[in-house]
């Protein structure tokens, strides 16, 4: 588990809610984060480019290349920007 997530809740969220999510990452309910590789970075940067029209941010690409590699067929998004990638997302 890394810390990156829970400090990100923790400051957004509150103690709290960090520890709860810490406590489901560590018992397995919830599946664990995903690291992007230097492959999802280059198919980014590709994303990226050929999509020059949308104002996806590089992170939002990277993004889009971990659901293409680990074939997520749904995504947890707040923006459009993943529907307008083509993604099926919630809500």
């Amino acid at each position: 588990m890394r810390a990156f997530p829970l400090t990100l809740v923790r400051f957004r969220l509150g103690w709290s809610v960090s520890r709860q999510l810490g406590e489901q990452l560590r018992s397995g309910i919830l599946p664990p984060a995903e690291r992007a590789s230097p492959r999802d970075e280059e198919a980014a940067g590709e994303i990226s480019s050929t999509c020059s029209d949308k104002s996806f941010s590089f992170t939002d690409c990277t993004s889009f290349a971990l659901c293409g590699r680990l074939k997520l067929p749904l995504c947890l998004a707040i923006d459009n920007d993943f529907r307008s990638f083509g993604l099926h997302c919630v809500p």
